[in-house]
């Protein structure tokens, strides 16, 4: 007993040290980051701030329960029906909304009646980038195998995330991540800048009917049992935007490691940890009243639950169109 007291006290001074470390590793970023002055020969603004879009995401989400090194079994993974998003994204002033739905017809099953629902808010014209999401998974698909377009319907599982986070980018002087993957603002010549960030995720599985028997012993005892927790994650990385004919053209690859923990709020109270990855590259071409970019995006989220590895993965690829508009005359709601 005393043993496993100390071992206890142990672990959450780990975690306590971890946090005050990465609580004052922010403190030094963020006033690094405000003390800079953006070089124009650099960055430019453009006239009309504002915009209106239109896009199509082709996402594809996939929920791995994951093996282990002493566990012959393969890996069971429930996926996502749906593949095309379309939506209208409106970015004015300091304030940017959106809201997509998947689009008929485009489904892994056409015989399912599954929907998913995507929600999203963010600022992305300050110095510190911050943006917030809803997803909800409402029934999903268990592959029969690697090799077949055929699937089992889990039509009674629903999945709730909500997330986001907070990005500031290291050097803002002659690096605009707002120019790199939204096109808000121009980027005339080549740089890039490191990237810390935080991310807090909820997650909710419910189960509204019977599901189908699971081969997976593990996976079915983790589904069944309603689970629902909280996660925060730090993360490091690198964005770097390539640029062509007099800042018209550009190319920005991003990529970026964190690692956070995980408290689960049920069906029992206790802390794991987990890992994510995240890549990313935009290809975009962007004038004075219109801009376009083509997306391709790949997040890896492991948390080590339990016994076995739960793993999120969120992959695809996004086009974007969008038409800059002036503000208002008069403030909207004094705020806007």
């Amino acid at each position: 007993m005393k043993f496993i007291l100390q071992n206890w006290r142990l672990k959450h001074r780990k975690r306590e040290k971890g946090l005050l470390l990465a609580v004052l590793l922010a403190a030094l970023f963020v006033h690094n980051g405000f003390s800079q002055t953006v070089d124009s020969s650099y960055i430019k603004t453009f006239i009309k701030e504002n915009d209106v879009e239109a896009y199509s995401d082709w996402r594809s989400y996939r929920l791995r329960f994951l093996s282990t090194a002493h566990d012959a079994r393969k890996n069971f993974s429930l996926v996502s029906n749906s593949m095309l998003y379309t939506g209208v994204n409106l970015d004015y002033k300091w304030f940017s909304v959106g809201y997509g739905f998947n689009v008929p017809g485009t489904e892994r099953d056409r015989t399912g009646t599954h929907h998913d629902l995507f929600l999203h808010v963010n600022s992305i014209k300050h110095v510190i980038i911050w943006q917030a999401y809803i997803k909800k998974y409402n029934g999903l698909l268990a592959p029969v195998n690697s090799r077949s377009n055929h699937f089992n319907q889990y039509a009674g599982v629903h999945l709730t995330e909500a997330g986001g986070s907070v990005l500031l980018p290291l050097n803002h002087k002659t690096f605009s991540y707002n120019a790199a993957h939204y096109l808000n603002q121009q980027q005339l010549r080549s740089s890039g800048s490191m990237l810390v960030s935080f991310n807090p995720f909820y997650h909710l599985v419910k189960l509204s009917d019977t599901i189908p028997e699971v081969s997976d012993k593990r996976a079915l005892h983790f589904l069944t049992s309603s689970p629902k927790w909280v996660t925060g994650a730090f993360s490091v990385g690198y964005a770097y935007n390539f640029i062509g004919y007099e800042g018209r053209w550009n190319v920005s690859p991003e990529f970026d490691v964190g690692y956070g923990e995980s408290r689960f709020l049920k069906p029992s109270l206790q802390w794991r940890n987990s890992i994510q990855y995240n890549a990313n590259i935009t290809f975009g071409y962007s004038t004075q009243f219109f801009y376009s970019y083509l997306t391709g995006f790949y997040h890896n989220f492991k948390n080590n639950f339990a016994q076995e590895g739960v793993s999120e993965l969120n992959s695809g690829l996004s086009f974007t169109c969008g038409y800059r508009i002036g503000s208002l005359k008069k403030k909207i709601l004094h705020l806007l």
